[in-house]
């Protein structure tokens, strides 16, 4: 092992360990749920809040109960309280931990024969070689998943803030009609 072909293996089981430690380094994305929330920010000024408990009603620090409900604090409020967006806003940790599994190695199998009879001590090592090629499509394709779940939330999100609105523009007409 320590002639010019010793070398050679030595050389090659360091290559082959290298690619494999750097192959199972973890994916991640920038499309979370903050990025989700400045998106809805910059193009309608509101926040998505923070999960909560299901159930709970839970007021943004804009909201002041005491004056009246604004449009504006009306559609702070279902931002925060809307179960379903809320359970929507649960598939981007979903599609997250999608790109996390793409990105990672599946365990070698270590088989072992013990000896019975004449047999002798027999092992195998078995380790899918074709993950180490498909995985930068696999990471590839999660990526673009989270991004567009990423994007139809954001969607969501904008979809919540007009029917919100429009619904308490109709309120107030309705309000308008009943005194008069």
């Amino acid at each position: 092992m320590y002639g010019p072909k010793g070398k050679r293996y030595n050389k090659a089981a360091r290559w082959i360990s290298l690619s494999l430690l750097l192959s199972g380094c973890v994916s991640t994305s920038e499309f979370d749920r903050t990025y989700i929330n400045q998106n809805i920010e910059a193009q309608a000024s509101f926040n998505v809040g923070q999960p909560t408990a299901p159930g709970q009603l839970t007021l943004p620090q804009t909201v002041n109960m005491q004056d009246g409900l604004s449009q504006a604090e009306a559609v702070s409020t279902a931002l925060f309280n809307n179960a379903q967006f809320q359970a929507d806003l649960m598939n981007i940790s979903i599609a997250q931990a999608d790109l996390i599994d793409a990105g990672q190695l599946p365990n070698p199998l270590l088989n072992v024969i013990f000896p019975t009879g004449t047999d002798v001590l027999k092992g195998t090592l078995n380790f899918s070689m074709d993950v180490l090629w498909q995985r930068p499509n696999r990471i590839k394709a999660s990526r673009l998943e989270t991004e567009r779940t990423a994007e139809n939330l954001v969607a969501l999100g904008l979809r919540l803030i007009r029917d919100v609105s429009l619904a308490y523009i109709e309120y107030t007409f309705a309000q308008q009609r009943a005194v008069v």
